[in-house]
């Protein structure tokens, strides 16, 4: 399940439900596969092909013993 954060802004406050990166990349992916996810210097990447070598990176890890919640640096 996600977490909500409730945060007080002054005198309003504000829920913020805190959502995976996977999930924001699905969602992307969904909604705009062919548009330019990641665009440096010459190269750039489609959110279609972030998220195919998003999933593959997962599943690599996965197989190393990552779990949900593990940390990992890239």
């Amino acid at each position: 399940s996600n977490a909500i954060i409730h945060a007080e802004l002054g005198y309003q406050a504000a829920i913020i439900e805190l959502v995976s990166l996977s999930k924001i990349l699905t969602y992307w992916e969904k909604n705009q596969a062919d548009r330019i996810a990641i665009s440096h210097e010459e190269e750039s990447i489609s959110w279609h092909q972030l998220e195919l070598d998003t999933n593959r990176l997962a599943r690599a890890y996965a197989e190393l013993g990552v779990k949900e919640g593990d940390f990992v640096t890239v």
